[in-house]
């Protein structure tokens, strides 16, 4: 069987673009291509969230799939991609996530996404209904069994415990599949993408098949899709394995002949190429086209304005430099100096007079007090020098914080791993250090937010109760 993978960037919402994506890759495919594969819920993007539940979205999804019915009848290749879809029940939410396989102007065979994942950043169960049944489609002599992004990971070389009582791959080997094909919009995290090789590398073992998984690629919101999409032989050996960070749309034949390896792409590569597609795509897919960086001469905002001029190109990056009373003459030297290794304008605009203007209007209110943080966040706006905010007169961030290399460890155990307080300190590390730490991660979790959140105490409401994209292209017409 010949097929195509295509791995591409959808944008939230925007149905007709992405249906005219794929519309134009099957305008292009070469004669002989059997089946051509798109990414989980290609046609309105991932996530598309609170926009499932609004009728008029999914008359759009109705209307794009008639389209490519259509067209269909024009090629001889089977089309598979992810929508969603209409339940027949009466009950639960109304919507399958589904992978649909086109042929001949028809929809030949629906397979429904049964492992609907709700931790980390996954709320699929608030939209969709989990797949009843399961099954494979015999498609021009090859037995297709399909699944959908986490329908694969239910494996207990991944988890401390299984999430699901069901191994939808396994159910798909028992009815004879030929060849086992994953539709996905699996999030990027660093390390990742090997997780992911082994885990297909793992199905292959068990049940001797050959496995496709298509990856959705391009970065929505908050969240960046590497797709590094790959195609294993039943020998465990890669056929076809598609640039990570980019779109991609290849052909391969399951019948070729592989000895080659997978290539593990080194972490801070991997993380690298992830932040200037999420820095990229969050702007294009918002439609501005420059950045603002405010420079203080230290690693964050050096680190930030080269992934941004890196994006975004140097003309498109503006970077300004605002010195306080308190500021340091390098921080003002060493961002120029990066300005200028960089290529890009630099406006230095002195707040030293806004901060007393300030401080003069508040003095009868700061009366009595003792100079603070009050103070300190009137001016806020190493790479071989100590951190600091320079807020206070000679201030350092390890004043009041654990040197960094023992902080990131503590932030770590923590946050990315789940310790407990008092499993971290088990570990060598200082009681009250560790009690500190966790007390200002979580006493501070309000200014991880861009605006204030607001009361519910309407039936709808801005905040959690309205999860919109924010880089997405649509309207309700």
């Amino acid at each position: 069987m010949k097929i195509k993978l295509a791995q591409l960037n959808p944008i939230i919402g925007d149905i007709e673009g992405n249906l005219n994506k794929l519309q134009q890759t099957v305008s292009e495919l070469e004669n002989g291509t059997d089946l051509v594969i798109f990414s989980e819920l290609f046609l309105t993007g991932y996530p598309p969230r609170d926009l499932l539940v609004k009728p008029w979205f999914t008359k759009k999804v109705k209307s794009a799939l008639a389209e490519i019915k259509k067209m269909s009848r024009e090629v001889e290749a089977g089309i598979l991609l992810g929508t969603p879809m209409p339940t027949p029940k009466k009950y639960g939410r109304g919507l399958y996530n589904s992978a649909v396989l086109i042929y001949q102007g028809e929809i030949i065979f629906s397979q429904n996404k049964s492992l609907l994942p709700t931790y980390d950043v996954f709320d699929e169960a608030r939209y969709f209904d989990s797949a009843e049944e399961i099954g494979i489609v015999n498609f021009k002599g090859e037995k297709l069994g399909i699944s959908i992004c986490e329908d694969m990971w239910n494996v207990e070389e991944r988890w401390q415990q299984n999430r699901y009582d069901r191994n939808p791959i396994e159910e798909l080997a028992a009815m004879g599949a030929d060849v086992l094909i994953n539709i996905s919009a699996s999030p990027f995290s660093i390390g990742k993408d090997n997780t992911r090789y082994q885990i297909i590398k793992n199905h292959v073992q068990n049940y001797n098949l050959p496995f496709i998984m298509v990856n959705q690629v391009g970065s929505n919101d908050e969240l960046i899709f590497d797709g590094s999409s790959l195609v294993v032989n039943q020998s465990g050996k890669i056929i076809e394995e598609l640039a990570s960070f980019t779109e991609a749309v290849k052909s391969v034949d399951l019948n070729k002949k592989s000895s080659k390896k997978y290539k593990v792409l080194p972490e801070i590569e991997g993380l690298y190429q992830a932040l200037l597609l999420g820095i990229r795509d969050y702007l294009d897919k918002c439609g501005f086209k420059k950045a603002v960086i405010g420079l203080s001469g230290g690693i964050d905002s050096s680190v930030s304005c080269c992934l941004a001029k890196e994006a975004l190109g140097q003309d498109n990056v503006l970077a300004v430099t605002m010195p306080g009373p308190y500021s340091s003459a390098g921080s003002v030297e060493d961002s120029k100096e990066l300005a200028n290794n960089l290529g890009i304008e630099l406006k230095e605009i002195s707040i030293s007079e806004i901060n007393s203007s300030y401080l003069s209007v508040l003095k009868d209110d700061f009366q009595g007090t003792e100079t603070g943080v009050a103070e300190e966040n009137i001016q806020a706006r190493i790479i071989n020098k100590a951190p600091s905010a320079e807020l206070r007169p000679e201030q350092k961030d390890e004043d009041s914080l654990p040197p960094y290399e023992i902080l990131d460890q503590i932030l770590y155990y923590y946050i990315e791993e789940g310790y407990s307080a008092s499993e971290i300190i088990k570990s060598n590390f200082d009681s009250q250090t560790v009690k500190e730490v966790i007390r200002l991660v979580d006493g501070n979790e309000y200014k991880r937010r861009q605006a204030a959140p607001g009361l519910k105490v309407t039936s709808k409401a801005f905040g959690m109760g309205r999860r919109m994209p924010i880089a997405a292209k649509f309207n309700s017409d």
